[in-house]
């Protein structure tokens, strides 16, 4: 199960960001792949269209604090000043 920070479109599929531990970064898993089991993405995610012109929805954290393209380049760095920021906004 995991726990997802980003859905976008492309090509007529669908494609969910979620936290992925062993790499330090964001895994995209497609929809072919995933079962959804909550469908609730909550009020912290905002609407956004890619340098690469796919439209999305992600965590306002990743976009406020421009980390989501670096996050989905395997920036080690970035990928922990996200989790700082989540641990920081859960408390």
């Amino acid at each position: 199960m995991f726990e997802v920070f980003g859905v976008y479109w492309h090509a007529d599929r669908t494609y969910f960001c979620c936290l992925n531990h062993v790499d330090s970064a964001l895994n995209v898993i497609c929809e072919t792949e995933a079962e959804v089991i909550d469908a609730q993405l909550g009020a912290h995610f905002v609407f956004h269209r890619t340098a690469n012109a796919m439209n999305g929805v992600f965590h306002g954290l990743l976009l406020a604090n421009s980390l989501l393209d670096r996050v989905l380049e395997y920036e080690r760095e970035a990928y922990h000043e996200f989790l700082r920021l989540l641990e920081n906004e859960r408390q």
